[in-house]
């Protein structure tokens, strides 16, 4: 029986599905952890997901709009907790940053291909664990007996109690590469965004010239202008000022993506110094950046 805990994070307006991923794990024996069972008090949250073998995210267009799963979701990054997307609905994580690198599998309660993924990675993760375990173990006996052999004195047996494996800290270096990622990943979205815009301006200013000639040549057209000669006077007025329009609306739309998209500039600026030193870089300061780009591409 697997005994290794697994937290169930998801948006509130999927506890059903994640009460039915939550009882399918136990009956395969697996340990879950879940706010439903045990509570939301934020302490006993922070413990669990730092104590968790396998971080699961109950993915869907609700989790993407959900700021409590991403505060629970980035605090499992922040302290190198395995993380996996479980769809249980068809939603694009390819566009969403952070997403879009870890791995996903789909759910089904007709399926159990999701649970046998589930299973299989913590089984990996568990066996990974006791392999380090053993490593260190065998370092300790070793390091005893050469103490021993060389001073001629007894060492003293240590208590054979289990070995509490520390949680690794993720490297300064890996933080820093994954934040330029999602500058990159940034500035990518907001060219593209960019593009779709000159396509779309020029979409609406052909189909206003296809509306104008259509009239011109419209078999009634002749004898609808001898009937309103004065209404239609200002036709070729208001005609002009519909592409014009659309036209100012939409560059103006252009300039500020583009400003976006050159604010960036402004950020790596930042994050070069901190790869080559000259500014602080630890952990904390890294965040710090993260913190201040979301609330950027959020503004």
């Amino acid at each position: 029986m697997i005994t290794d805990t697994v937290f169930i994070c998801y948006s509130n307006k999927d506890v059903d599905n994640a009460n039915e991923i939550d009882k399918a794990l136990k009956n395969a024996g697996v340990n879950t952890w879940i706010k439903t069972i045990n509570g939301i008090d934020d302490d006993d949250i922070q413990v669990a997901i730092k104590s968790a073998k396998l971080f699961l995210i109950i993915t869907s267009n609700n989790a993407f709009n959900d700021e409590t799963l991403k505060q629970e979701k980035n605090y499992a990054r922040v302290n190198n907790v395995d993380r996996q997307l479980l769809k249980i609905e068809s939603c694009d994580t390819e566009d969403k940053m952070r997403w879009n690198t870890l791995p996903s599998v789909d759910y089904s309660a007709n399926d159990d291909t999701w649970l046998q993924t589930i299973l299989n990675k913590i089984k990996t993760s568990t066996e990974n664990n006791e392999e380090s375990s053993d490593i260190k173990r065998d370092v300790v006996t070793k390091s005893s007996a050469s103490i021993e052999e060389e001073n001629n004195v007894e060492v003293p047996k240590t208590p054979t109690t289990p070995i509490k494996e520390e949680v690794p800290t993720t490297n300064v270096d890996e933080f820093l590469n994954e934040l330029s990622e999602d500058f990159e990943y940034y500035r990518f979205k907001m060219t593209n965004q960019i593009k779709s815009s000159y396509y779309g301006l020029g979409a609406l200013v052909t189909a206003s010239v296809i509306l104008l000639v259509g009239l011109y040549f419209w078999d009634g057209f002749q004898e609808f202008m001898e009937k309103g000669q004065e209404k239609l006077k200002y036709l070729g007025t208001v005609g002009g000022l519909i592409p014009s329009t659309l036209s100012t609306f939409s560059i103006s739309k252009i300039k500020e993506k583009k400003k976006r998209r050159d604010g960036i500039d402004d950020f790596e600026r930042i994050l070069s110094r901190m790869k080559k030193g000259l500014v602080p870089n630890s952990k904390e300061h890294i965040l710090d950046l993260e913190d201040e780009f979301i609330k950027y591409i959020k503004s």
